[in-house]
């Protein structure tokens, strides 16, 4: 009984093991995501924007011109923020 008790307990400590190794790809495979998910957040208050910007009676061309020179501005000011650091 106690090979028996020995055997089963190596076999769940190899499969904690193996659940370890899954969660931490998981984990990795989720960060990913996340990141891709603040991109696509973005990318969709610039569009919000840039409709806003059309309904108030801008051209489309005119609205992505703003739009640019929103996100050309916001990028400079989180670079010099970062630089200040």
């Amino acid at each position: 009984m106690n090979n028996f008790a020995s055997m089963r307990k190596a076999e769940l400590i190899e499969e904690i093991e193996k659940k370890n190794k899954e969660l931490e790809e998981l984990n990795k495979e989720f960060k990913k995501l996340e990141k891709y998910k603040i991109y696509e957040d973005m990318a969709n208050e610039l569009g919000a924007m840039r409709i806003a910007i059309i309904n108030s009676g801008f051209s489309a061309e005119k609205a992505e011109e703003y739009v640019g020179e929103l996100l050309k501005h916001s990028i400079q000011l989180e670079i010099a923020r970062l630089r200040r650091g």
